[in-house]
């Protein structure tokens, strides 16, 4: 379960639906103003199993967009893959539009400045790692 905080979330069990996509985007406020930052987006679902009053299991999602601004966003692009579980921490924007039938609908999106693999996930086949280079105080 994630924990929230005005409108943040922290370690949101998140699962991956489709293909992650990284395009060039210019913000108009904020730390980057101005510059071209990459921006990692993904559809995702986090699952939720209930019981209801008869006994009988309820399965509902709760579906976001994940957009990610961070160092790395790129590269993660091509390891991200359908299905894979995730572990998700940011910030939750809620947007309001009318649906094709005249609905009043509503998206939500995590601004993510986290994001990390469950490493025992079933289909996890491997992963690497490279240790960076320590830092030295100049």
């Amino acid at each position: 379960m994630a924990k929230k905080d005005d409108n943040n979330v922290s370690a949101l069990r998140v699962i991956v639906y489709g293909e992650p996509s990284v395009k060039t985007i210019v913000p108009k406020h904020g730390e980057f103003e101005g510059k071209e930052v990459p921006l990692l987006t993904f559809k995702a679902f986090h699952p939720v199993t209930s019981q209801d009053d008869s006994g009988s299991l309820k399965h509902e999602s709760t579906w976001y967009t994940v957009d990610c601004f961070l160092d790395g966003a790129t590269y993660l692009k091509d390891h991200l893959k359908d299905g894979m579980v995730l572990f998700v921490s940011g910030a939750v924007k809620t947007s309001q539009y009318k649906s094709k039938d005249g609905e009043d609908k509503e998206s939500l999106t995590i601004v993510a400045y986290k994001i990390s693999l469950d490493l025992l996930q079933k289909g996890l086949k491997g992963f690497s790692f490279t240790r960076p280079p320590k830092q030295t105080k100049e």
